[in-house]
């Protein structure tokens, strides 16, 4: 299989991914400023740009952080490479130079998508963003749902599922590393803790599946472990990262070079335990993990790609999100 078709199959799930994920914590910060009295809206702006790496470039054109201004950068922006509207534009992109490679189903999945963005009255949506966010999330989720039910599952799918479960990953752990913190922070009885942590959970798609395991005592740690280190949960870092290594091993066989980074970081959290979970030590892990994720990232580029033909988007990204992790 040539490197250029599986880097942009690679690619195409990460941005469908990326633009899903952005609208999803969009919509989950929004709904908790309904239900919170928050004194200060602003901060939870700041926190929300900042837990997606953006904000140096963000504060080179805003200088307040409102409800309007973040959408904006987070939706349409000319500046901000990893906007949903260019994450859907470079996927539909990467998706028409590989057409051959994926079904019809999932040709009009990501057009689909692609024309939403498109067609979107942006002043409209910001006004009132919740069917917009909705539509984002549902097309992601055709597109996603398509390549599982229309593709031949060989090598072309193993490289989306790769794109799509290493995105999940360290998204996952960026808005743990995010949130916990802040959680943790808070009073056991304060009713603001357990909103708190009712928005990490949506802001990961796992409130019912959480609720339906663990019922509805919110506490800290055991959210994070379930978001962190599940087998069971889709979005989880370890499932994720088990996807990955799967995927690895379908293409390449278990002795590729991702395959045993992505292993030893599965283990580490599958074996590993955590015996102080104050929000530092718990930050601090994180990190460590997202440091690890971009690793794998890498070992996937150096072995399946060719670096001299990876597109200048993909490469910008890969460096923010070095940043991020540091």
């Amino acid at each position: 299989m040539l490197s250029r078709v599986a880097e942009s199959l690679y690619w195409t799930a990460r941005y469908v991914e990326r633009a899903e994920d952005t609208a999803r914590l969009l919509d989950v910060d929004y709904h908790a400023l309904l239900d919170t009295h928050v004194s200060d809206h602003g901060e939870v702006w700041r926190r929300l740009i900042a837990t997606l790496g953006d904000e140096d470039a963000y504060t080179e054109h805003y200088g307040d952080y409102t409800a309007a201004e973040v959408a904006d950068w987070l939706l349409w922006h000319d500046g901000n490479p990893n906007a949903v509207a260019e994450c859907i534009r470079l996927a539909r992109e990467n998706a028409r130079s590989v057409r051959e490679q994926i079904s019809g189903e999932m040709w009009e999945a990501i057009n689909s998508l692609f024309l939403l963005v498109g067609r979107t009255n942006r002043r409209a949506a910001s006004r009132g963003p919740h069917g917009f966010f909705e539509a984002l999330r549902n097309g992601a989720h055709r597109f996603q749902g398509c390549a599982d039910a229309t593709m031949t599952h060989g090598d072309p799918y193993e490289f989306i599922q790769l794109g799509l479960h290493l995105e999940r990953a360290a998204t996952t752990a960026r808005v743990v590393r995010a949130r916990y913190p802040i959680a943790v922070l808070l009073a056991e009885d304060d009713p603001e803790r357990v909103l708190e942590l009712i928005s990490l959970l949506k802001s990961c798609s796992a409130f019912e599946a959480y609720v339906r395991r663990r019922g509805t005592t919110f506490e800290p740690f055991p959210i994070a472990e379930e978001l962190v280190q599940s087998a069971a949960f889709p979005r989880a870092v370890l499932y994720c990262l088990r996807s990955c290594a799967t995927a690895v091993d379908r293409i390449a066989g278990d002795q590729a070079p991702p395959h045993r980074v992505l292993g030893r970081l599965a283990a580490e959290l599958e074996y590993g335990e955590l015996e102080d979970t104050s929000g530092a030590t718990v930050t601090a892990q994180l990190s460590a993990l997202l440091v690890g994720i971009h690793r794998a990232g890498d070992a996937l580029t150096k072995t399946f790609f060719s670096s001299g033909a990876m597109p200048v988007a993909a490469i910008a990204t890969q460096e923010a999100q070095q940043q991020q992790c540091g």
